[in-house]
């Protein structure tokens, strides 16, 4: 539904109103307000074949802040696309996933206006958009309590090149974990724990410098593979 109003010889205002579709673009992962994301997600939606003619995706960091675009897709043809999986954010931030479906409307003009004299033809152009918050893992945080401690470490350890047929995840110390099927505990997983370390000693102790804790854990790393043999 939609009015006109003249503003003057040279210019024209269309009030319009429409009603974004019942289920468009359905988020399903990660779902709003959600903690402990991996920290390279892959979003997820419903499909949008039937709602538009190109699709259009944001990652948008601090969302109440200085609200930056950190990744974008725009514009993506292939309606039949409902996952995608651009980068990798900061532990512990809050992010935002945006969702928007243009859709033009017919392939002749809606609505015809004449402003000073000169006819002018309006096409309508519909977006649908959806959005969410969420907030990512702390890499190398095995418990998701914000830190990576000796609590993590010994998590990843105990979990350590342990029976393919058990599926590692981010509670088992698997950091690296992928779509591609990479469901071991290893040197990657060990090497994102280590290069995020912050401990969270009692007020006053010391905080082992990462030297010092790889070479404790090259140390258990050791003593599971005797194990092993």
């Amino acid at each position: 539904m939609y009015s006109t109003s003249t503003g003057g010889a040279d210019t024209a205002t269309i009030n319009y109103q429409y009603t974004q579709p019942t289920g468009f673009a359905n988020i399903t992962h990660p779902t709003d307000g959600q903690t402990g994301v991996g920290y390279n997600p892959t979003y997820t939606w419903s499909s949008v074949v039937a709602y538009g003619d190109a699709l259009a995706m944001w990652v948008i960091e601090d969302p109440s802040g200085v609200g930056e675009d950190i990744y974008e897709a725009i514009p993506v043809l292939d309606m039949t696309r409902t996952s995608w999986q651009p980068g990798p954010l900061t532990g512990g931030t809050d992010y935002e996933f945006e969702i928007s479906v243009i859709r033009a409307h017919g392939s002749s003009p809606t609505l015809m206006q004449t402003v000073g004299g000169d006819p002018f033809g309006y096409f309508g152009l519909f977006e649908y958009i959806n959005m969410l918050g969420f907030q990512p893992d702390v890499p190398g945080d095995a418990d998701r309590n914000g830190f990576v401690d000796d609590i993590d470490l010994a998590i990843l350890l105990g979990n350590w090149e342990q029976d393919p047929s058990i599926i590692s995840t981010w509670g088992h110390g698997n950091f690296t974990k992928t779509d591609l099927g990479d469901t071991d505990v290893e040197d990657a997983d060990l090497a994102v724990l280590l290069g995020n370390w912050t401990g969270s000693p009692p007020a006053g102790a010391a905080v082992p410098e990462p030297a010092t804790l790889a070479l404790l854990a090259l140390g258990g790393l050791a003593m599971r593979r005797r194990r092993r043999k």
